[in-house]
């Protein structure tokens, strides 16, 4: 295999599949709804015959996890992640435990599987509660059980992740990265969770497709920081990509990131993203750094006033 070919195919691999929207109705730039059965059973077959490599799930994205198990192609080797329950006690009591207990067998039982690649903590704020260490308990305990392979949490910033990491060093982490949102890159994060050998899986490398609409069909939200939408545009513009190949190229090029996970609602947005995974120069090193706007109000979509999240 050429050099250039081993380039694009390692590519390909770092790309994983979010699927919240195979299970509810998802995002802001998503027009089309829950996706359909059919486009499900379509995109799972392209996306193993690319060599995707990750799907991305959790039992609260509605059905997603009863979807995938029955349209996830027999021969494909996915590497499945899903989460825990999200606790909404002020503690984390016993009940709890056995009801994430009693979920990650279901979603084994949904998926057709019989171990989970990895469990995510869904909520790290879940951990801080009195009782939280209950949490990481189970989850060692279901990995000694041989149910699941990795054991981690899925952080929003860095005062999480300092917090979890006091708690326990997980073996795969799940964070947001993406043009915009540069602060787990500038804080050295990403980094020190590298040295530690997690595994890291970016999210909303999109935004939420937030990146890719035109400036001017955002919601008047993000009127005060339309203008830094307005600067990807012209950044793609100048280096001649359109803004999905921008935001790809910018976490390709973050090599501390294992796994960059990457929403469709159809078989023809998971081509064109695989397109332009191929068509990525990997002697392009465009410096991205100005276009960051880490403000947490704008970058984290739990923060919109109006989100399907």
């Amino acid at each position: 295999m050429s050099s250039d070919l081993k380039r694009k195919s390692e590519n390909i691999m770092r790309i994983g599949l979010g699927t919240v929207q195979f299970g509810a109705d998802y995002g802001i730039s998503n027009t089309l709804g829950k996706v359909s059965g059919q486009q499900v059973s379509a995109i799972l077959q392209e996306a193993s015959l690319a060599g995707i490599s990750v799907l991305d799930t959790a039992s609260l994205y509605g059905d997603s996890e009863t979807v995938l198990g029955d349209y996830i192609p027999f021969h494909s080797d996915f590497k499945i992640v899903s989460k825990t329950l999200v606790c909404k006690l002020s503690s984390v009591d016993d009940s709890y435990i056995a009801a994430v207990e009693t979920t990650v067998h279901s979603s084994l039982q949904n998926l057709r599987i019989d171990k989970i690649y990895g469990l995510l903590i869904h909520h790290a704020r879940d951990v801080f509660k009195p009782g939280g260490e209950k949490i990481v308990a189970l989850l060692k305990k279901l990995k000694s059980q041989g149910l699941v392979q990795k054991i981690g949490v899925s952080i929003y910033d860095g005062d999480e992740l300092d917090r979890v990491l006091e708690e326990f060093t997980p073996d795969l982490v799940q964070l947001p990265v993406n043009l915009l949102d540069q602060r787990l890159l500038a804080s050295g994060h990403i980094a020190k969770l590298k040295a530690l050998g997690v595994e890291i899986h970016t999210r909303s490398l999109f935004l939420q497709g937030a990146l890719l609409i035109e400036s001017t069909d955002l919601p008047a939200y993000f009127e005060p920081v339309r203008h830094k939408f307005e600067a990807v545009s012209k950044f793609s513009e100048m280096h001649n990509l359109c803004p999905m190949t921008t935001c790809i190229l910018f976490g390709l090029l973050q090599r501390d990131i294992d796994v960059l996970l990457i929403g469709v609602t159809s078989v023809d947005e998971l081509m064109q993203i695989i397109e332009a995974v191929k068509t990525i120069d990997s002697q392009a090193r465009p410096d991205f750094r100005d276009l960051a706007l880490n403000e947490p109000q704008y970058v984290n979509p739990a923060n919109w006033p109006t989100t399907k999240a």
